[in-house]
């Protein structure tokens, strides 16, 4: 379990990169009224971190599975772990880190959902038009929010599913979900750093 939850910390790490990634390239928008020649260093470094951030994915992927790769013929647990607090505690130690990871997606969620709003007032206000387009924020703030309970119930399925296993005698990594709260956070990232790049 120590293994997923390493998984976890690291796509939530990529994740965290690539949100910071997002808030620069929009703070490029704002630098025309404060200094008015660092945008382009924002827009890079924006791109910059987006793309790290997508490569983390991908590395967490790759190493995650070769990791666990000796668990996939259900390995058994010893009869007295079966009654050994500490096993317990290690699944809600993996689920909690399921719900840290399903929270961060869903704060940065509605931060990206609230940014565009701001940025809208801020455009009526000055009078003044964006050379980017921000409509895409409140899209992009939605799905990251939806698939922030996605993550929820992936963990919370997992946890359940890894009690019973333990209660039966044997326990085995549910690859499944951790492949597909990989993919959630891979396309966010490739969604945003598509943001950055301005393909969509």
């Amino acid at each position: 379990m120590a293994a997923e939850r390493t998984y976890l910390s690291i796509l939530k790490l990529s994740f965290q990169a690539s949100a910071v990634g997002l808030v620069l390239n929009k703070a490029a928008l704002l630098d025309i009224f404060f200094f008015g020649y660092i945008d382009k260093y924002l827009l890079k470094a924006s791109v910059v971190l987006i793309s790290l951030a997508v490569l983390t994915d991908v590395y967490a992927f790759l190493k995650f599975f070769s990791d666990i790769r000796y668990i996939e013929g259900a390995e058994v647990v010893d009869k007295k772990e079966v009654v050994d607090p500490r096993i317990y505690m290690a699944a809600e130690r993996t689920f909690l880190a399921w719900v840290r990871t399903s929270i961060a997606l869903m704060i940065f969620g509605f931060v990206v959902d609230k940014f565009e709003i701001f940025l809208t007032e801020l455009q009526k206000k000055l009078h003044i038009k964006f050379s980017q387009d921000i409509t895409s924020l409140k899209v992009i703030g939605i799905t990251i929010m939806v698939l922030s309970l996605v993550a929820l119930s992936l963990g919370t399925l997992n946890f359940y599913k890894t009690i019973k296993d333990i209660d039966k005698g044997y326990y085995r990594t549910h690859t499944g979900l951790y492949i597909m709260i990989g993919i959630i956070i891979f396309a966010i990232n490739f969604i945003l750093l598509f943001d950055v790049l301005k393909l969509i």
